[in-house]
């Protein structure tokens, strides 16, 4: 039995060494066992993807059920844009409102401002009237005495009255008529009565065809005859100098020739209730302070200041 069994062994060893496999053989093999692992972990994989779609797709709701779920996620997302839009529409009512204020201050502050102004004005023309109310008593007394006649100190007292409300008051139309008036009167009082201004002056038109109108090299002379000072004398830009005679000189306050003008023995009709130019201010207080109105000298200006 022993050598029948050492001589089997001693056929299998040789069985085995005719079976040797080749190197070839071992790569296919190793690739064959790597392909079944790697079907079979492929396998897995899928086999466990599906089965967890399906316990995933089991809790996710379909229909009306997913239609709610999708509206309660989104809820934060409208809240949040309503939010918002409410922040804006607030920001744009408090910016409209910020503006209508700013506008509403400007115009009150405006209107405040105008009316402050008008106050100030109202105030520094009733100190005018103040200032010159014990001139225009004066000038009324005066006016309605026919016996007394003014004397001259009288009229030199309230030439110098007037000068300084002339210079405080001058931007108030209120100065400039009680003014006029001072004129008017002095002019009468102070008519020569062995010269007086001839009463046919009065209504006839120095410019008039045929009038008491000359031009003597360069000087134009009126001779009784009544003249408005602000209207436009002739004469042209070569005329030196401007005389009026024993005339009536109407004034409302317009503008005032620029050429130097000579006034003797004038009788002065003013009436002036607004402000007058410069060179009308200037003739007007030039009249008012001249010691003798019957004699009056008023210099020349450039045209530019008339």
């Amino acid at each position: 039995m022993r050598d029948i069994s050492l001589a089997l062994s001693t056929d299998e060893a040789a069985s085995c060494a005719d079976m040797t496999i080749s190197k070839n053989e071992w790569t296919e093999i190793r690739r064959t066992i790597e392909n079944s692992f790697k079907k079979s972990a492929d396998q897995f994989r899928s086999d466990m993807i599906e089965a967890l779609r399906g316990e995933i797709n089991s809790f996710r709701p379909h229909g009306w059920r997913r239609l709610a779920t999708v509206l309660r996620e989104l809820a934060p997302l409208g809240i949040s844009v309503t939010l918002i839009v409410a922040l804006l529409g607030i920001t744009a009512t408090a910016v409209y409102q910020a503006n209508n204020r700013v506008s509403e201050n400007a115009q009150f502050q405006q209107k405040t401002s105008d009316r402050l102004d008008q106050i100030e004005k109202d105030i520094h023309g009733l100190q005018a009237q103040a200032s010159l109310a014990p001139i225009s008593s004066e000038l009324q007394f005066s006016k309605n005495s026919t016996v007394l006649k003014p004397k001259p100190e009288e009229i030199a007292k309230l030439s110098k009255q007037l000068l300084p409300i002339q210079d405080k008051f001058g931007d108030i139309p209120a100065v400039w008529q009680p003014t006029g008036e001072f004129i008017n009167f002095k002019s009468r009082a102070s008519q020569s009565e062995v010269h007086p201004a001839s009463q046919n002056a009065f209504s006839v038109d120095c410019r008039a065809k045929g009038g008491n109108m000359t031009v003597n090299n360069g000087e134009l002379t009126f001779n009784n005859c009544e003249i408005g000072l602000s209207s436009r004398l002739a004469g042209g830009p070569g005329l030196l100098k401007i005389v009026f005679i024993n005339c009536v000189i109407d004034y409302e306050g317009g503008p005032v020739p620029t050429s130097p003008m000579s006034f003797e023995d004038c009788i002065f009709q003013f009436n002036v209730p607004v402000v007058p130019p410069p060179r009308g201010v200037q003739t007007m207080r030039l009249l008012a302070q001249s010691p003798s109105i019957q004699s009056v000298r008023i210099p020349g200006q450039p045209a530019t200041h008339s």
